[in-house]
């Protein structure tokens, strides 16, 4: 896999950052609507329009958080060949609080 990146990925750091940002936003978005897929039993027909509606209202904020708190915690300045221990502690760290603001966000709305 590493070998592919390598191969297609340019080779400037801002457009690898901006790939891996894009790549996030969409993997955010698909996490979005997949909670709520699952939530409602699979069932795009089941899911409320008002739980919809609220996740799509959301969403912007959301990635915005997560793409600040994915920036501040060095998850696109990284060298992911040689990531260790701590890296994955950023990841876990960053995840986690990334979720908590999506769980804060949508109990206000």
């Amino acid at each position: 896999m590493y070998e592919f990146l390598e191969k297609y990925l340019p080779r400037d750091k801002r457009v690898r950052m901006g790939i891996l940002m894009a790549a996030d936003v969409l993997a955010l978005c698909l996490a979005s609507f997949l909670g709520l897929f699952v939530r409602f039993d699979l069932n795009i027909s089941k899911i409320p329009p008002e739980y919809a509606r609220a996740a799509l209202e959301f969403l912007p904020y959301y990635i915005l958080a997560s793409l600040v708190i994915f920036f501040l915690a060095r998850m696109y300045s990284t060298m992911w060949s040689v990531a260790g221990v701590r890296e994955a502690l950023h990841v876990v760290a960053a995840c986690g609080l990334a979720s908590l603001v999506q769980i804060a966000g949508m109990m206000l709305l």
